[in-house]
């Protein structure tokens, strides 16, 4: 999952992709990968700056809307629809594609087969979503993240 949330960020530059993978480095028992150190190094600046310049008597308008930019919850300047929840929604095709292919790697390790048929129908089943949202995902991650030799879904 680490490596879909790397893709994720880096596709969606939604922070969320970064507090998902240090919790799954956390409670893995795996290091931190240095693309979420780097979003942390970058977002402590960030917020460090922003308690000097009020310290320096800057009078901030709504500080909570600028700590949610400083931590790049919040694009500057950007009012209206849509929020970094509602938006990680929009990235889940990468988690399902490389669910996925873990999963397929897995079974091919333990039993010299997979059925990719079997595998959607759990990653749907687990995920709670339709068979046909995980056949569209994979599609999408394979397209965008996955070399030609190296995919699983091949339209017929």
């Amino acid at each position: 999952p680490l490596e879909s949330h790397r893709v994720g960020f880096q596709e969606s530059r939604n922070p969320l992709h970064v507090w998902r993978a240090y919790m799954t480095a956390r409670s893995n028992d795996i290091p931190v990968p240095d693309w979420v150190v780097s979003y942390f190094d970058n977002v402590s600046n960030s917020i460090w700056d922003l308690q000097q310049r009020v310290l320096g008597g800057e009078k901030i308008a709504n500080t909570s809307v600028a700590i949610a930019e400083a931590m790049q919850m919040k694009k500057p300047g950007r009012h209206g629809r849509g929020n970094v929840f509602s938006e990680f929604n929009d990235t889940a095709w990468i988690f399902y594609g490389d669910t996925v292919h873990r999963y397929m790697r897995i079974e091919q390790r333990q039993y010299d087969s997979a059925k990719l048929d079997g595998i959607i129908f759990d990653v749907a089943l687990r995920n709670s979503v339709s068979e046909s949202t995980i056949w569209r995902s994979l599609e999408k991650y394979e397209a965008r993240c996955i070399a030609p030799e190296d995919r699983l879904y091949k339209k017929k």
